[in-house]
């Protein structure tokens, strides 16, 4: 992969998960700020979906800081996620070479009723 610019003191960006799934050469490397809803099977993966599926359902993969997921956190809750969009040279799931590396969570809320 071609060199990358250092955006790492840039600020954060607030984006839409269907804009990192459908651009993420263009966030890569960035502090980035996504409102959606957490998902996990409880054992390998954990990422983050759509909230209102506009984008058909987009999934970005997670990895936290220690401590950066609340316990709370469970396949029924929305949040704010706030963390660095990276490359990550070994796909994680389905495919999906970046994931977000999360730092901060909040306004943790309960998914709408479809």
């Amino acid at each position: 992969i071609q060199d990358m610019p250092d955006r790492s003191r840039e600020p954060a960006a607030y984006v839409h998960l269907c804009d990192l799934v459908k651009r993420p050469r263009s966030f890569s490397g960035r502090k980035v700020i996504v409102r959606a809803c957490y998902f996990t099977d409880r054992r390998e993966y954990w990422m983050l979906v759509d909230e209102e599926t506009p984008c058909g359902g987009a999934l970005i993969p997670l990895e936290n800081s220690p401590g950066a997921l609340p316990k709370t956190l469970s396949n029924s809750t929305c949040a704010i996620f706030t963390g660095t969009f990276e490359w990550n040279p070994k796909p994680l799931i389905l495919g999906q070479t970046y994931v977000l590396y999360v730092e901060s969570v909040s306004n943790i809320h309960a998914k709408r009723p479809d």
